[in-house]
C-alpha cells in the first residue's frame, strides 16, 4: 500500500506484524490480527479492522470527508484486544469519528481507549454499538468529543459526542464533550455523553457543556433505554440546550433499572435532571447529592408519574428552582 511500509522480524513473524506509517495518504488502511500502527503524527483517510484481535493504534491523525474515521467491527465471538492512544479523528461528515461495532454473534473485549480526540464528524464523535454484553472490559479515558454537528435531515438522531451501547462492564472517565449537535433536526436528538442498551457502566469525572440541537434533547448526560445497574458520578454539566442529566426509556427498547446519579452538578442547563418513560418502566432510580442550579426552564427536576415508574428516590439534592412531576396522559 502506498505510504505504508511493512517491517518484519523473526519475532514478529511468530507473534504479530508491525505496520509503520511513513507518509500521508488518503487511502483507508486495513489492519489485520495483531498489528500495531505507529502513525508518527501522520494522517490517513481512515482505518478499518474486521474481526481483529490485539491491535494497537498510537500517535495518529485520521482525517476524511465521508464514512467513518476508525471502524472496528466484530461479527465473530471472542475477538479481544484493542488499544487506541493519542489519536485524533476529524472530518467524517457522514459517519462516526470512532465506532466499535459488534454485529450478529460478534463480541469484543479488553478495549482501552485514552487520549482520543474526535471533532467535526457526523453521527457521533466516539461510539460503540451492539447487543447488551457483546462488548466487555471497556475503558474510555481522558478523551474529548467536540463540534460533531450531526447530519441535517438524516431522520435519526445524530451529533452526539460520546455514545455507548452493547456494554457489560465499562468505564468512561475524565472525558469531555462540548459543542455537539448543531445540525441535528431529528425529533430525537443528541447528547454530550450517554449510554443505552448497556449494563454496569460508570461515567465519572466528566464534563459535558454547550451541546445543542435544533429540536429535542441536546443534553449533557443520559442513561437511556436498556441501561441497567449503571452510574453517573462526580460529573459537571453546563449551558446545554437540553437537560443536564436524564434517565429515559423508549418504545421498543429495554427497561431502565438500577441506575444512579450521584454528586453531579448542573448549571445553566434547560433542566437539571429529567426522567421520562416512553416505553418500558424506569425503576430503582437514585438521584442523590446533586446540585442543579439556574435551569433555563425554571425546573430543576422534571419527572413522570404513574405505573411506568417505580422506586424513584430523589434525596439530598440542592436546587434553585422547582420540581415538576407530571402525570402522563
Amino acid at each position: 500500500m502506498e505510504g505504508v511500509m511493512f517491517m518484519e522480524t523473526l519475532e514478529s513473524r511468530r507473534l504479530y506484524s508491525v505496520v509503520t506509517l511513513t507518509a500521508d495518504t488518503t487511502q483507508v488502511l486495513t489492519l489485520h490480527s495483531g498489528e500495531t500502527l505507529d502513525g508518527n503524527g501522520h494522517t490517513v483517510g481512515g482505518l478499518k479492522a474486521d474481526d481483529v484481535s490485539n491491535v494497537s493504534v498510537n500517535d495518529l491523525r485520521v482525517k476524511g470527508k465521508t464514512g467513518s474515521g476508525i471502524n472496528i467491527y466484530s461479527d465473530t465471538p471472542g475477538i479481544s484486544g484493542l488499544t487506541l492512544n493519542d489519536v485524533t479523528i476529524s472530518g467524517f461528515s457522514s459517519g462516526y469519528g470512532l465506532i466499535i461495532d459488534t454485529g450478529g454473534q460478534g463480541t469484543y473485549s479488553n478495549i482501552y481507549i485514552y487520549d482520543v480526540t474526535a471533532f467535526n464528524n457526523g453521527i457521533a464523535g466516539i461510539a460503540t454499538y451492539g447487543n447488551v454484553g457483546s462488548i466487555t472490559q471497556f475503558s474510555l479515558l481522558d478523551s474529548i468529543a467536540y463540534d460533531n454537528p450531526g447530519i441535517h435531515n438524516s431522520g435519526t438522531p445524530s451529533g452526539s459526542g460520546i455514545m455507548v451501547a452493547g456494554l457489560n462492564g465499562g468505564v468512561i472517565e475524565n472525558c469531555q464533550a462540548y459543542g455537539n449537535g448543531a445540525n441535528n433536526n431529528s425529533p430525537d436528538g443528541p447528547v454530550g455523553i450517554f449510554a443505552y442498551s448497556s449494563n454496569d457502566v460508570v461515567i465519572s469525572d466528566c464534563y459535558s457543556h454547550n451541546n445543542t440541537t435544533q429540536i429535542n434533547d441536546g443534553g449533557g448526560f443520559d442513561l437511556d433505554g436498556g441501561v441497567t445497574n449503571s452510574e453517573i458520578i462526580d460529573c459537571v454539566s453546563s449551558n446545554n440546550f437540553g437537560y443536564g442529566y436524564a434517565a429515559f426509556t423508549y418504545a421498543g427498547g429495554g427497561p431502565n433499572s438500577g441506575n444512579s446519579f450521584i454528586d453531579n452538578t448542573s448549571t445553566g442547563d434547560k433542566e437539571g435532571f429529567v426522567y421520562w418513560s416512553n416505553g418500558p418502566a424506569i425503576t430503582d432510580l437514585t438521584v442523590s447529592g446533586n446540585t442543579f442550579l439556574n435551569p433555563t426552564s425554571g425546573d430543576a427536576i422534571v419527572g413522570g408519574a404513574g405505573s411506568a415508574y417505580g422506586e424513584i428516590v430523589l434525596t439530598d439534592n440542592t436546587y434553585s428552582a422547582s420540581v415538576l412531576i407530571v402525570s402522563e396522559a
